[in-house]
């Protein structure tokens, strides 16, 4: 009877802990979407519940449930960015890294969830680099990537790809290589129009946009702009402050 007692515990703690860590990832989730409609809701949120999204993040990752440990990282990593705490956020990737593999193939290994959060956290790499002006370490991160993803051959992953095209190109436009971002920018637009991804299509038009604008071709500027308002309006989406991740 003790066995049993102590066995039906132990069942009956994990599947609380597992509803607790769907429930804060719903938490997240919302958080994450919420962010450019209601900052303030999101940061409040965050003051109240940050010590039990931390406490569930580390319980997915000791449980292997990247899904959960990656969308709840995402949420606190935006709102950290956003507050000025990147170095909590750096850190954190960095232990996330330890737990799923510096390399792509230790990633790969652990599953498509494990896959797609390792890429989560190197375009963030990338996105902290270029923030920080060592866009020469951006540039590698990002190439790095790109290399690796080409040489596994997988359709399925060509809109990664193009997401780590569209951070070579932001890295070519802030070393005021205009017509080298441009080329990133078609390099990725092709993939997103072949995939039908509108948020892509829309992200670079913006960003061609600007490319356009700083080179005062105004009339090619305003007529991405418009391209890219169309889109958006028709999808309800928004460009964000931060960046926008396709690669997930």
């Amino acid at each position: 009877i003790k066995i049993f007692i102590k066995q039906y515990s132990i069942t009956a703690l994990r599947d609380l802990e597992n509803q607790l860590m769907d429930f804060y990832k719903e938490i997240s989730d919302t958080l994450y979407s919420e962010l450019d409609r209601n900052f303030k809701l999101s940061n409040e949120i965050l003051d109240i519940e940050e010590a039990n999204l931390i406490k569930n993040f580390r319980l997915a990752e000791k449980q292997q449930d990247w899904k959960i440990a990656h969308a709840i990282l995402k949420a606190l990593g935006e709102l950290y960015y956003r507050v000025e705490r990147k170095s909590e956020f750096r850190s954190m990737r960095k232990h996330a890294l330890s737990k799923i593999g510096f390399s792509i193939e230790e990633a790969k290994a652990k599953g498509q969830k494990a896959f797609y959060y390792w890429m989560y956290l190197k375009l963030e790499d990338v996105q902290d680099a270029t923030d920080n002006f060592d866009l020469h370490r951006a540039r590698e991160i990002a190439q790095e990537i790109i290399d690796n993803l080409t040489k596994l051959n997988d359709v399925s992953l060509n809109h990664v790809i193009a997401c780590f095209y569209d951070r070579l190109g932001i890295i070519a436009f802030e070393e005021r290589n205009f017509q080298e971002a441009i080329g990133f920018y078609k390099k990725s637009l092709k993939i997103y129009e072949d995939e039908g991804n509108l948020d892509g299509i829309a992200f670079v038009y913006h960003e061609l946009g600007t490319v356009s604008e700083m080179q005062y071709n105004f009339d090619d500027a305003i007529l991405y702009y418009q391209k890219s308002s169309k889109i958006n309006v028709a999808t309800g989406s928004l460009i964000t402050t931060h960046h926008t991740s396709y690669a997930q």
